[in-house]
């Protein structure tokens, strides 16, 4: 069963680490009706974890929705589309963040609550845990759940992974912390019986539309292998090159997407 990953619906400014992932609203809309004319029923991580863990089912053609980083057009712009579906998802936000320019406010976290969403923890800084101390990596566990539930009504639950990067060694921190799980950006599904403690998901970038969504949620062996080598080569660039470089080269393509 796929798990979808967002970040910005609409548009990011050009030359931005966002740009890369921002969905525009037209292209979220329609792929919003696309799962609601296919029959999808969007659940939340709850009960997908019930039912990896063979305690309930899940509807036919199940799929869960995560947005990560807490960009404000998710608050003014995905949820009232869920809604218009009766879609559920899974708010991931930086806890830190929180009202800075171009990032949800309070207000603005509070209304995906209350809208019957789910809101996570994106750690509270969005550093990238494993470049950090152990005593560091504590804190943005922790601090950000602490920080969010301050603001809201029920517990933090869910984490996701700053930048999708993370290690087996973070295991029990994650459950020191309180979390029941945690998801990362690596492409997979996830299934019944996994073992995994983190689930893998599938990120929706600037350039991809209905047909990529269709390609998911048919999940080809093909393409998951497609997709797992080219996110395997983005990573082995970001290593080589360094973050600003990086970040440049996911700009180009892009630009080269939508020439």
């Amino acid at each position: 069963m796929p798990i979808l990953l967002y970040h910005v619906v609409g548009a990011a400014a050009e030359g931005t680490p966002e740009a890369f992932y921002a969905v525009a609203r037209a292209a979220f809309a329609e792929q919003m009706a696309y799962l609601a004319q296919r029959g999808c029923h969007a659940v939340s991580l709850e009960a997908l974890a019930d039912w990896v863990a063979g305690r309930g089912a899940l509807p036919e053609r199940a799929v869960a929705i995560t947005f990560d980083d807490g960009d404000v057009t998710q608050s003014g712009v995905a949820v009232p589309m869920l809604q218009e579906h009766g879609f559920q998802a899974t708010f991931f936000v930086t806890a830190a963040r929180v009202g800075q320019p171009g990032m949800m406010g309070w207000d603005d976290v509070r209304h995906v609550e209350t809208a019957g969403m789910v809101v996570g923890s994106h750690g509270l800084t969005h550093r990238l845990l494993t470049e950090l101390t152990v005593d560091e990596v504590r804190r943005e566990l922790m601090e950000s759940k602490r920080l969010l539930e301050v603001h809201l009504t029920r517990p933090v639950q869910w984490f996701a992974f700053p930048g999708g990067a993370w290690s087996d060694g973070m295991s029990p921190l994650v459950a020191e912390a309180g979390y029941r799980g945690a998801v990362t950006s690596d492409i997979g599904y996830v299934m019944r019986g996994d073992a995994d403690r983190w689930w893998p998901r599938c990120v929706m970038r600037s350039a991809d539309g209905v047909s990529r969504l269709a390609t998911l949620l048919d999940a080809p062996s093909w393409f998951l292998w497609r997709e797992r080598m080219g996110q395997r080569a983005l990573r082995v660039a970001r290593r080589m090159i360094g973050m600003q470089r990086y970040e440049a080269l996911k700009r180009r393509l892009v630009r080269r997407s939508h020439s």
